[in-house]
């Protein structure tokens, strides 16, 4: 029997499987991904897969609200994969924009495709899936990957002397009754610590999960982040929004110690293995807290579209849409404009619109922008700000300034959900 061969293509090195070879492919040497295709007259790559509980039944031990959801880790394993194929280390972003469901039965096809690089050498990466040959593909990821000289963290001295232990009893039963159900594989988390607003996890990978072609086991790396759930703010609890500057450092680790860095901003992580030596490295994690559907899955779920009004006057007639003077700044200076109506007036504030955008310097616009979302999430007003833009998103972005001020303002609404509004 002829074995497979290493062969050197665009300065990688790529496994050949003779199978794949015959329909144009090449093997992708990864547990999730089945094969690699090389795009014609680029330098991109998309990698292929196909999961089922059937040929990936730990996948069914991630559970939200009922439904089996691939883990964020995951995505953040198999974009640091693809770089890797394609000779950029570093996940400089990773922004989660849809849960990717395991269906109960069948199966679910799942497309990965790396970019060709742009002048800087960084490429853009994205996920998306579909259940059958005729369903519309969802976009689950996006991001970007680049490259990198970050050597990691030593964590050689564990825990440290002032560190004090957490409770975990009971962790696993307190996460299901909120609708976050850990099976067996996932279940990795053995001793945790706390000081001042760091906390301390060490991790184990359960008997029986297969780590052969994982750089690091999305199950394993899940577990390093469930300490997060005994922190004291609501802000670090909940599941992988956004993800940036993650880098790995080592392959193969069963076990792991994991220092998580709180801020107002994100969690720093730092990952090592039994002995401290470092694995990975996350510069900042966004959480997103989670939605638990009691339909019988997201992909299946019925929804419709219900406008309300934001809120009412005592008499719960007219709007109150007013710009509160003492704890906003003035027009003439940031451009905040009060909503017009019959409530305008000397009531309490309970909208501000900002319009943002429509300016040919992006980053002075974006500079404004922070600059003013900084001031209000320091005022004490609980008035949300709504940050207005046109053509910024979707299929016809137009304008350049709207979008990078809706990508800088992306996590902070995710942080400040009741404070920022993005439209």
């Amino acid at each position: 029997m002829d074995l497979p061969t290493y062969a050197f293509q665009h300065q990688h090195y790529w496994l050949y499987d003779p199978a794949l070879v015959g329909a144009g492919l090449l093997a992708a040497t990864h547990p999730l991904l089945d094969a690699a295709v090389p795009l014609a007259n680029t330098d991109g790559v998309v990698f292929t897969g196909r999961w089922s509980l059937a040929t990936h039944p730990w996948l069914a031990d991630h559970s939200v609200g009922g439904t089996v959801v691939f883990p964020g880790t995951g995505l953040v394993e198999l974009a640091l994969h693809a770089g890797d194929q394609v000779g950029v280390d570093l996940l400089d972003e990773l922004t989660l924009h849809a849960p990717l469901v395991v269906p109960d039965s069948g199966s679910v096809e799942v497309q990965l495709a790396v970019e060709a690089p742009d002048p800087t050498g960084s490429r853009a990466v994205g996920v998306h899936s579909r259940e059958h040959d005729d369903a519309p593909w969802t976009r689950h990821a996006t991001g970007v990957l680049t490259a990198s000289d970050n050597p990691g963290v030593d964590l050689t001295e564990w825990p440290p002397a002032d560190a004090e232990p957490l409770p975990l009893t009971g962790l696993y039963d307190d996460l299901a009754a909120g609708g976050l159900d850990y099976g067996h594989t996932f279940q990795g988390l053995r001793r945790a610590w706390r000081t001042g607003d760091e906390l301390y996890a060490e991790v184990d990978l359960p008997d029986g999960a297969e780590t052969d072609g994982y750089g690091l086991h999305p199950a394993l790396f899940d577990a390093g982040l469930h300490a997060l759930t005994r922190a004291d703010q609501d802000t670090h609890r909940g599941l992988p929004f956004a993800w940036s500057g993650v880098a790995l450092h080592a392959t193969g680790a069963t076990s792991l110690r994991v220092r998580l860095t709180l801020s107002d901003t994100g969690i720093r992580i730092a990952v090592a293995d039994a002995v401290g030596a470092p694995v990975a490295s996350v510069r900042s994690l966004v959480l997103r807290p989670v939605q638990v559907t009691t339909a019988t899955g997201v992909s299946d779920a019925l929804f419709g579209l219900d406008w309300r009004p934001l809120s009412r006057t005592a008499t719960g007639t007219t709007p109150t849409w007013t710009w509160h003077r003492d704890t906003a700044p003035a027009p003439t200076d940031d451009g905040l404009t009060p909503t017009t109506g019959p409530g305008n007036g000397d009531g309490p504030t309970e909208l501000v619109v900002l319009p943002a955008g429509g300016t040919d310097d992006v980053h002075a616009e974006v500079n404004r922008v922070l600059a003013i979302a900084q001031r209000w999430l320091a005022e004490t007003t609980t008035a949300p700000l709504v940050v207005l833009t046109r053509h910024a998103v979707g299929d016809d972005v137009t304008d350049l300034a709207g979008a990078a001020v809706w990508g800088l303002l992306r996590s902070a609404q995710a942080e400040n959900p009741d404070r920022l509004l993005l439209v």
